[in-house]
């Protein structure tokens, strides 16, 4: 019975008890705005309020879907890159050992050089909190914004 004396701990439980009680009284998951409204209704928020919180909701919820496709896109150029590297270099390696019998010389200093571009390249895609992340982000978002302005309706 350790679970009775378990007091609530956050505002997330509250919501997820809340949620449960509303998909309990209706019997289903159907009519959200609906039940939002009359659950908004009983703890007295005001319609105004509720759209309110509702646009802002939306609008955060965007945000961080943008933010996460623009993070994963970042990710798949690393791989690309990564990749490219790779495969360019060891044909390189392979070149360069079969020119010099054996003996890997001049292409030590490609591999150093775009090492350390792929290096960079990594720290920019992985450091979501660096600043020139974050001004890329904003470029992104007024690309797209641009972008979506131009479609045709």
């Amino acid at each position: 019975m350790a679970e009775e004396t378990e007091r609530l701990a956050s505002d997330e439980d509250v919501d997820e008890i809340l949620k449960l009680a509303l998909r309990r009284q209706d019997g289903s998951d159907g009519d959200l705005r609906g039940r939002l409204a009359v659950a908004a209704q009983e703890l007295g928020i005001s319609d105004q309020h509720l759209k309110e919180a509702e646009t802002e909701y939306l609008r955060n919820k965007a945000d961080t879907q943008e933010f996460l496709e623009f993070k994963s896109r970042r990710r798949r150029e690393l791989r690309e890159h990564v990749f490219a590297y790779v495969i360019v270099n060891a044909m390189l390696v392979a070149i360069n050992l079969f020119t010099t019998s054996g003996r890997l010389t001049w292409a030590v200093w490609p591999i150093l050089g775009w090492g350390i571009g792929v290096a960079f390249h990594a720290w920019s895609a992985l450091n979501s909190d660096s600043e020139g992340f974050q001004e890329e982000f904003e470029e992104f978002r007024s690309k797209r914004a641009r972008n979506d302005g131009n479609r045709p309706v």
